[in-house]
């Protein structure tokens, strides 16, 4: 009796093993999308190194100063470094979602991505990076991925634009966790009315001033419009916090930290990623800071974005507006209001002289909460911030400020401490980042085609004021042009490029460089 107990106790708890294994098993076949027979599973394995787009390039670069010009290592993901002449090769590799339907004329309701890059620089700078790494994986309307992923988060002509306020292209990809939609889903059947969003963690890892510090960031945009009408309206908000990590600078600093320790944990997280109240009440950091008390956890930077897309017979139009904030002051009184990118893109859809995309921006960071917006003043809205100064892109904690590996994360335009001329400059050590970053400019860019040549041209020209201390509307303004311009032409598999840029100013060190490369994609 005991025997035959025993034998089906092993039997029964073979038979869960089974299940489980066949549980995980088919688990793993489901997410995959791995048929289980070998041929089909080698089949499936070279179907897709098939649609796999491979790159390779080389190159140099040259200029009359120690340093690139601006619009060479401006917007290039960190790959471009700050000193000049140097050569360089890159190679990667990339694969996106598949785009054919099947019998049924559907999607495929599961599908992968990956992307992997490799660049080097070598001579005045020796550096190798792996400038991106990530496997994304689509499960109809959402989206799972991680790693090193170019991204730019914002409304903006994403191919002409000098960059999203907030995120544009400049720095290294910030490696991270993220589930999004990464497309625009309807919300009723009507498909009238659309949403976006995503929710990511990151990794700062070791700067500068602080060290192992994180990334929290969302973001939620709507469209309301159907695809065959002219015009689609599309507005939404995005956010990003750096909380967490040690900083040996601010050590002496009991307000801003305890012994150099900066609040960390859940409770930290969420206390800074949903700041009100009753959760903050709820939620109380391990550490606990005069300075986080009086303002949010973290450093929270992010843009209220607003756009408006025209379709017209010859041309689509893009227009948007991007509001950048801090401290949450801009949803309480529109204090900077003014500030940020004003921005139309065009495309063309018949080339006009070969002439196929124009953009126009201006930048405008003058206000910084120093003085009330128009529209507040417009609007008859109190200004329970007047007179709380932003100071973009800086912080008393995390004095790295919005930055990635010494290259700002957000627009280019606010220039880091390092890239700026020190002639007629004054430094104040409050701000590590930029000293520098009021900004009135205004930026063009065009691209075109002829046959098989191509050509891009990137302009700005404007005003930076310093930041110091007190507001002083008399500061000395400095003016700065750059230039860029390049042309591109295909033989046989072969791309060559070059390029030639411009600084002349007082901001920058007057400058002339260029770049060739050649370069190679095949499938």
């Amino acid at each position: 009796m005991k025997n035959s107990l025993m034998k089906k106790t092993k039997m029964n708890s073979d038979n869960k093993n089974i299940s489980f294994k066949t549980i995980i098993f088919l688990c793993f076949t489901i997410l995959l999308g791995i048929p289980t027979d070998a041929q089909i599973f080698n089949n499936k394995i070279k179907t897709i190194f098939k649609k796999t787009e491979k790159y390779a390039g080389s190159g140099f670069r040259v200029a009359s100063n120690k340093s690139n010009p601006f619009w060479i290592r401006s917007n290039e993901y960190g790959t471009v470094p700050f000193q000049s002449n140097n050569l360089f090769v890159s190679a990667g590799l990339k694969k996106e979602y598949d785009s054919t339907f099947n019998i049924q004329k559907k999607l495929l309701p599961l599908d992968i991505g990956y992307g992997f890059q490799l660049f080097s620089n070598i001579g005045t700078a020796n550096t190798f990076s792996i400038n991106e790494g990530y496997l994304k994986i689509r499960f109809k309307f959402l989206e799972v991925y991680g790693g090193r992923r170019r991204e730019i988060i914002g409304l903006t002509d994403s191919t002409l634009s000098s960059g999203s306020i907030i995120w544009s292209g400049n720095a290294i990809p910030i490696p991270k966790i993220q589930i999004s939609t990464p497309n625009y889903v309807p919300i009723f059947k009507s498909k009238m009315f659309f949403f976006k969003a995503a929710l990511a963690h990151g990794w700062f890892g070791n700067q500068y001033y602080v060290q192992k510090y994180y990334l929290h960031q969302k973001a939620l945009y709507g469209k309301f419009g159907k695809s065959e009408w002219k015009i689609n309206l599309l507005a939404g908000v995005n956010n990003q916090m750096q909380w967490g990590g040690y900083s040996d600078y601010i050590k002496n600093s009991p307000g801003a930290s305890a012994n150099g320790y900066l609040p960390s944990g859940f409770n930290a997280f969420i206390s800074g990623a949903f700041p009100f109240p009753y959760i903050r009440k709820k939620f109380p950091p391990n550490i606990s800071l005069l300075y986080d008390n009086l303002n949010y956890g973290g450093n929270h930077l992010g843009s209220l974005d607003i756009a408006a897309q025209i379709k017209l017979k010859k041309s689509t139009l893009f227009l948007y507006k991007q509001m950048p904030y801090e401290l949450g002051s801009l949803f309480t009184g529109l204090v900077n209001a003014d500030d940020g990118i004003y921005g139309i893109s065009i495309k063309l859809k018949k080339p006009v002289y070969s002439l196929t995309a124009i953009t126009l921006e201006g930048l405008h960071t003058f206000n910084e909460g120093y003085y009330r917006s128009g529209i507040s003043r417009l609007l008859g809205l109190p200004d329970n911030h007047f007179g709380e100064p932003h100071r973009y892109f800086n912080h008393g904690q995390y004095n790295d400020g919005w930055s990635y590996n010494q290259n700002g994360i957000g627009t280019p335009f606010i220039f880091n401490n390092v890239q700026i001329d020190p002639l007629n400059k004054t430094y104040d050590n409050k701000f590590n980042f930029s000293n520098y970053n009021q900004v009135k400019l205004l930026y063009v860019a065009l691209e075109g085609r002829k046959d098989k040549l191509g050509y891009k041209v990137k302009s700005n020209f404007g005003y930076y004021r310093q930041t110091l201390g007190a507001y002083i509307p008399n500061n000395p303004l400095f003016k700065q042009f750059s230039f860029y311009s390049d042309i591109n032409r295909n033989v046989k598999r072969l791309n060559f490029k070059f390029s030639i840029a411009i600084d002349k100013g007082e901001m920058l060190q007057n400058n002339i460089g260029c770049t060739f490369m050649i370069s190679k994609k095949w499938h």
